[in-house]
């Protein structure tokens, strides 16, 4: 019977630690992009909307993406 015990809170352990890192990586995911868009944003208001390309700024936006994985 401890076996037993000893096994299943082994296994909610591992359960709770695998939730726990999917979660971190979830909020890591969405603040990475929340940063490239405020980078994106920042860019626009401090040169200007006219002064920088769509194609200019997807251009970043992809380095930022891959600089950042």
């Amino acid at each position: 019977m401890i076996v037993i015990y000893v096994i299943y809170r082994n296994l909610f352990c591992f359960f709770f630690e695998i939730c726990i890192y999917f979660f971190l990586v979830c909020v890591y995911e969405k603040k990475k992009q929340d940063f490239i868009l405020l980078a994106v944003n920042n860019i626009r208001d401090v040169l200007g909307e006219q002064s920088v390309s769509e194609s200019d700024l997807t251009k970043f936006r992809q380095s930022l993406i891959h600089r950042v994985s």
